[in-house]
């Protein structure tokens, strides 16, 4: 997670991701929109998330959130907004 530090902190924002996925059943993005969704009126943030099964998310809540990431041997992949 990346942002406003106090409010990912406050929210639990990784730990609501969890909860999401475990208790409610949520796929990772899904569970990732709702957590941040959650944050909205705190602050905003940005995030990489790896699920079990190697699923990547990288929602953000910001204009623009540049990321970068690479699932084994494959090619890197890297993006800057939406």
């Amino acid at each position: 997670c990346t942002g406003d530090g106090e409010a990912i902190i406050r929210s639990a924002l990784a730990h609501e991701i969890d909860a999401l996925m475990r208790h409610a059943g949520l796929p990772l993005e899904q569970a990732c929109e709702r957590a941040l969704a959650g944050l909205d009126p705190l602050g905003t943030a940005g995030l990489i998330a790896v699920g079990a099964g190697g699923g990547i998310a990288t929602p953000f809540t910001t204009p623009a959130m540049p990321r970068g990431w690479r699932i084994g041997d494959g090619p890197f992949e890297c993006a800057i907004d939406g």
